[in-house]
């Protein structure tokens, strides 16, 4: 079983790092965003924020929703969280979603996975990306959720 968790996992890095390499020739997509990203896996989480960095974007990347709800704060909500659904132990991105939805209620989140091939019920705000994914995707669903009307707004850098 620890095998399967790492070839997936190095399938799943590999992936991101060729959509990290096909993001130097992407136009980017509007305003520069603030972007609060939790990955448990370094790696991963390395290879998005370079991605979104070179497309423009602020990021604060967290590797744990317990991080990342503690750098939430009401006077400064993110323009959109990208979080992936199985962090390890403590808390998963589904509960640290609804959690900063207590402070932000129309907060807009990607959901990424590389466990689940899709999510439902979800808020016109929000996205599920099944891993691996291409940078184009990633950009374009946060531009998604930001059209549909979260009410994320840019904070001070």
């Amino acid at each position: 079983m620890q095998r399967r968790v790492v070839a997936d996992t190095l399938s799943i890095a590999c992936s991101f790092i060729s959509g990290c390499i096909e993001q130097k020739t992407f136009a980017q997509l509007g305003d520069r965003l603030e972007i609060l990203l939790v990955e448990d896996d370094d790696l991963v989480r390395d290879c998005l924020l370079e991605a979104l960095h070179d497309a423009g974007h602020a990021i604060q990347g967290l590797g744990t929703a317990e991080a990342a709800l503690s750098f939430l704060v009401p006077e400064r909500p993110p323009s959109v969280v990208v979080t992936d659904i199985n962090l390890g132990a403590g808390m998963d991105g589904l509960a640290f979603a609804r959690a900063a939805r207590e402070i932000f209620p129309r907060l807009p989140v990607v959901f990424i996975s590389g466990r689940y091939a899709e999510l439902r019920g979800m808020a016109a705000y929000e996205r599920f990306l099944p891993k691996p994914f291409t940078t184009p995707a990633l950009l374009q669903a946060i531009a998604d959720v930001r059209k549909a009307g979260g009410d994320g707004a840019p904070f001070a850098t």
